[in-house]
C-alpha cells in the first residue's frame, strides 16, 4: 500500500497545526463559555494499519515543530506496519484560574487532530492546512481564521491609538494573557482572561498587589504589564499568526 504524506515542509505543517488549535479553542469557549483555557500540548501519535496506537500513546511523544522532526515521521511512515501518524491535543477548560489550582476544570474541553500521512485514508473530512489535492475545506477554514485575526488585530491597532497620552495603566497577565478581575468592596477575585483592552485597569502599585496573588493551574504567578505595551504584544503575535496562516 502506497504511503501518502501530506506534509512536506514544517512550515506548512506547523500552520495546520495552529490553525487546528485555534478552532479547537473557538470549540471550547462556545461549548463551555468564557473562561480559562490551557492547552494540553501537540503529541504525536503513530497507528498501526488497524488504527491502534503502537506509539506516543503510554510513550508520549511530544511534536517540537521542528524540520528534523518532520524527516523521522516522514521515514517512520514508509514502515510496512505503520498506518497512519498524526498529531493532535486539545484544551482543557475553567471558569478562572483559580479553579485549575484546586482540579476544578474540564479535561479535555476540545480536542484538535492534524493527519501527517496515512496508507489508504479513509473517506474522511478533511483536516485544517491539508493540501487541496487531500480534498475539502481546508482553504475555506484558512480564509476563516485569517479574517478573524485580521480583524482583530484592526481592532487591537484602534485601542492602542485611542489610548491616551501621558497616562500609563497597568494591567495583570498570566503567561501572557491579560486578566480582567472583579472588584467588590472584599477585594479582587475571579479573574478571567480577556483582550488586553478589556481587562482590568489598575495603577502600578495596585497591579503588582495583584499580580503577587494571582496564579493560574501552571503555578504561573501574574506579571505587571502597561496596558500599551500588552496591546503592542497582541499587535505583534497577530501578526506573525497571520504570517504564518498566509504561508500556509
Amino acid at each position: 500500500m502506497h504511503a501518502n504524506q501530506y506534509f512536506t515542509s514544517v512550515t506548512r505543517l506547523n500552520s495546520a497545526i495552529t490553525v487546528a488549535r485555534l478552532d479547537a479553542k473557538v470549540q471550547a469557549t462556545r461549548d463551555h463559555g468564557r473562561g480559562c483555557l490551557i492547552s494540553r500540548g501537540a503529541w504525536i501519535k503513530v497507528y498501526d494499519l488497524g488504527d491502534n496506537v503502537i506509539r506516543g500513546d503510554a510513550d508520549p511523544w511530544e511534536w517540537t515543530g521542528k524540520a528534523a522532526q518532520l524527516r523521522e515521521l516522514a521515514a517512520l511512515l514508509q514502515c510496512p506496519r505503520v498506518g497512519r501518524i498524526a498529531i493532535d491535543g486539545g484544551f482543557n477548560w475553567a471558569a478562572n484560574p483559580r479553579d485549575f489550582a484546586y482540579g476544578a476544570y474540564k479535561p479535555c474541553a476540545s480536542d484538535w487532530e492534524v493527519v501527517f500521512g496515512e496508507r489508504e485514508p479513509l473517506q474522511v473530512a478533511p483536516l485544517p492546512g491539508q493540501d487541496a489535492s487531500v480534498g475539502g475545506d481546508a482553504l475555506d477554514v484558512r480564509a476563516r481564521v485569517l479574517a478573524q485575526f485580521k480583524d482583530t488585530l484592526r481592532q487591537a491597532q484602534e485601542e492602542l491609538d485611542s489610548l491616551p497620552h501621558g497616562r500609563l495603566a497597568y494591567v495583570v497577565t498570566c503567561e501572557s494573557m491579560p486578566l480582567k478581575f472583579d472588584i467588590s468592596d472584599q477585594g479582587v477575585s475571579d479573574p478571567t482572561s480577556v483582550r488586553p483592552w478589556n481587562a482590568t485597569r489598575f495603577s502600578r502599585p495596585d497591579a503588582t498587589l495583584v499580580a503577587a496573588n494571582t496564579s493560574n493551574g501552571n503555578g504561573k504567578v501574574g506579571e505587571v504589564h502597561t496596558l500599551k505595551g500588552a496591546i503592542e504584544s497582541q499587535i505583534d503575535t497577530l501578526r506573525k499568526l497571520i504570517a504564518i496562516v498566509t504561508a500556509g
